[in-house]
């Protein structure tokens, strides 16, 4: 957040205090998760602080894991969305948990079938099977969105080898994050230097329209052991 604030974004993070890894603790359901997303959307372009300093014609959702899943859920909702950033999403509901109203496969057309705007997907496959509950399971992971990405403008998939879940964020989940998600072999600091890197470039292409960046996404600047599918 701090990273793309310093390249002139007014960002706003949620803590929605749900459960960790999807798993069911009595918080909110993605549907109010998205809604609450929406809800901070609506504080930052009409109210103090912000709304001064926000451009509501060029908004971004961005989100790691079950966010990922909830930033595709508000895009598809929310017609001021104009890009949107997954970082290894998951579109699962929990072990046992079967998609419902309340926690919708976001694979189907209602969602990323609906998203017209720009569209990146990262992702690691290292954290695909395994364990009592895989962190990023191969049926619901980030390939899985990507694939039903079909009406966007711009979608690109990008697959970080060494990479495992807890490496798209900054603390690696803490210590249920390090026990549940296997480490990937990729170099921890590199992998994370890489896609912050790449979410401001990200964001500074398509929401302020910085062609330059191209060459950080899918050009000459793409890291090492990253490969890309798309546009």
């Amino acid at each position: 957040m701090e990273r793309l604030a310093s390249h002139g974004f007014v960002v706003v993070g949620i803590d929605s205090g749900g459960g960790g890894f999807g798993i069911p603790t009595g918080g909110p359901t993605n549907v109010e998760e998205r809604d609450g997303v929406m809800a901070a959307i609506d504080w930052a372009t009409t109210s103090a602080p912000f709304a001064a300093s926000v451009d509501d014609e060029r908004v971004g959702v961005a989100g790691h894991s079950r966010g990922g899943k909830v930033s595709v859920m508000v895009a598809a909702a929310d017609a001021r969305i104009d890009a949107t950033l997954l970082l290894d999403p998951v579109n699962g509901c929990g072990p046992g948990q079967s998609y419902s109203a309340s926690c919708p496969d976001v694979t189907s057309a209602a969602f990323a079938g609906a998203l017209r705007m720009p569209v990146g997907v990262m992702g690691e496959t290292n954290n695909a099977t395994g364990g009592f509950m895989p962190c990023a399971p191969t049926a619901q992971n980030y390939q899985t969105i990507f694939d039903a990405i079909t009406m966007s403008s711009w979608a690109v998939e990008w697959t970080f080898a060494g990479a495992d879940h807890n490496d798209f964020t900054d603390d690696g989940g803490g210590a249920l994050g390090a026990f549940a998600c296997p480490d990937g072999p990729g170099d921890d600091a590199m992998i994370r230097a890489q896609w912050r890197a790449m979410m401001v470039a990200f964001f500074r292409r398509h929401l302020a329209g910085d062609t330059a960046m191209d060459a950080w996404l899918t050009g000459a600047m793409l890291g090492a052991g990253i490969t890309v599918d798309g546009p």
